[in-house]
């Protein structure tokens, strides 16, 4: 399958959607969109594919999705088109390090294509929800096609576990040093640490 066509691909169905919400028949041209995608996709869905990439049968309802204006943050789980998602550090972390440019804090997904038959993602698009200004676009990542999505999803869980070992490292020696921690984890093992000695 073309780059170029798997990056169209969401486009495509959408001017399709756009066209027969205008009463014009597609009928055809779907069936050939169809029978293109049949025939072009023969990647294989393997058990690392499951394990790191694999989707929700549905997405989740709107109020679930988006709490006083903070969406979800991007998971294989929870990953469908046309939704925003706030990023976590780490995923912007690993997108900055692959990239080379920061990405936004929420990000639309334009496109997500899953294995055929499967709720396994192979490739999701993503793009900024935020207007960047075309002087900063040069330190922005603005759009990134992301594939394999189970290479991405799985590096963002190792830079997750990262972060929270170099967090907890971080609180040991705040605490040694007599000052507060501040991750939930540190404070809640400090309190029941001075339980222990009342």
């Amino acid at each position: 399958m073309s780059n170029t066509r798997i990056n169209g691909i969401e486009h495509i169905e959408q001017a399709l959607r756009t066209l027969e919400s205008y009463g014009y028949d597609t009928s055809t041209v779907w069936a050939e969109h169809n029978e293109w995608l049949k025939t072009q996709d023969t990647r294989e869905c393997t058990d690392y594919d499951r394990t790191w990439a694999t989707r929700a049968k549905a997405p989740s309802s709107v109020e679930e999705h988006s709490v006083s204006g903070l969406f979800e943050c991007l998971t294989a789980t929870n990953c469908f088109v046309d939704r925003q998602y706030s990023l976590s550090p780490a995923a912007r972390d690993v997108l900055r390090e692959r990239h080379g440019l920061t990405p936004a804090m929420v990000v639309l997904t334009t496109g997500v294509v899953t294995y055929p038959g499967t709720d396994v993602v192979w490739s999701l698009t993503i793009k900024s929800a935020e207007h960047i200004d075309p002087r900063r676009r040069k330190h922005v990542l603005v759009e990134a096609v992301i594939q394999p999505a189970s290479k991405f999803f799985e590096a963002v869980s190792i830079r997750e576990k990262e972060r929270e070992a170099e967090a907890e490292e971080a609180d040991k020696k705040r605490v040694k040093r007599g000052e507060e921690p501040k991750s939930v984890k540190a404070k809640a093992a400090a309190y029941l640490t001075n339980l222990q000695y009342i």
